[in-house]
């Protein structure tokens, strides 16, 4: 199986997140509630792009046996629709290693342009509660425009070389398995 360079690409700007979403919590340990079996961002309806989706289906495709449990998850809904349809019972994430940028990037310190252009931050509510965002050096803040701006850039980079459309797909187990074999990576 070969694989894009776009995937290449978009696995480097995942660790690269990570990296940065590392790098913050361990000059703030004390500031993150982030933990195994903490959800409350792990929301129901969110959407990922063309190459976040051929990237978690090309994981799942190695993994029968997790999709047998994530398609047993999705029937038992333990979170009756509160919650994103790979989260298990416990908190656990059935995509933890391939999950998308808005799960990686969520919990850190983000800076952003608001709808008057202005350099705004943000974090998760359970995170940073005891200081000012503002008080934070912007190395301590993820810019979270970049991140969108590099993934939009590697996803077209995707869809030009896989021949689909620009189009977002449901975080849920079959929207990713519909994936064809040309959008996951493999070459016929």
């Amino acid at each position: 199986m070969k694989m894009h360079a776009s995937l290449e690409n978009y696995r480097e700007l995942l660790s690269k997140v990570d990296a940065k979403f590392d790098e913050i919590s361990s000059r703030h340990p004390h500031a993150f509630a982030c933990r195994k079996g903490c959800h409350s961002c792990c929301a129901p309806g969110l959407t990922i792009s063309s190459v976040e989706r051929a990237s978690i289906h090309e994981y799942l495709s190695e993994r029968p046996k997790l999709v047998e449990y994530l398609r047993e998850l999705e029937k038992s809904n333990p979170h009756r629709n509160t919650r994103c349809s790979f989260l298990g019972e416990q908190g656990d994430c059935g995509v933890y290693e391939v999950r998308p940028l808005v799960c990686r990037s969520h919990g850190a310190p983000i800076t952003f342009k608001n709808s008057r252009a202005e350099r705004a931050r943000d974090v998760c509510p359970l995170n940073f509660t005891d200081q000012s965002l503002d008080s934070l050096d912007s190395a301590d803040c993820l810019d979270i425009d970049t991140v969108n701006t590099l993934l939009s850039l590697v996803n077209r980079q995707w869809e030009t070389q896989a021949g689909v459309e620009t189009q977002r797909f449901d975080l849920k187990l079959r929207a990713v398995l519909e994936a064809s074999a040309i959008e996951s990576g493999s070459e016929n």
